[in-house]
């Protein structure tokens, strides 16, 4: 997974917090594991304490505010079973099939709308 660092970076959003999770937890603890690709942030412990840090806090995400050290050493998120993973993962192949069907299709991007003109990186 490429991390998305750069300002002009496809997932680069004014104030947000980009955190690279194996940098915070390590490739060897489960928060940071290999699984943690785009589908694995669905379920990580430190993705969604950052989130609710951000929403609890009305701005960026802070690391200072959550236990890393907890978070790292979880496989997933508080309330989270293993059949809600699994049922998170079954999902995937169903959502890329109705992107593939979804009609119809463009081969351009449209131009951004106006309202969301000022974020757009230089």
């Amino acid at each position: 997974m490429q991390p998305q660092i750069d300002p002009n970076a496809s997932g680069a959003l004014n104030g947000a917090t980009n955190v690279e999770l194996q940098s915070v937890c390590g490739p060897l603890l489960p928060g940071g594991a290999i699984y943690n690709d785009h589908e694995g942030v669905l379920i990580n412990a430190l993705a969604y304490a950052l989130a609710v840090d951000a929403i609890k806090n009305g701005g960026p995400a802070q690391l200072s505010r959550v236990d890393t050290e907890k978070l790292c050493n979880q496989f997933a998120a508080d309330g989270l079973s293993l059949p809600d993973i699994f049922a998170t993962y079954a999902l995937i192949p169903i959502a890329a099939f109705n992107i593939i069907a979804f009609q119809p299709k463009t081969a351009t991007e449209p131009p951004i709308k106006a309202y969301a003109q000022k974020d757009v990186p230089a």
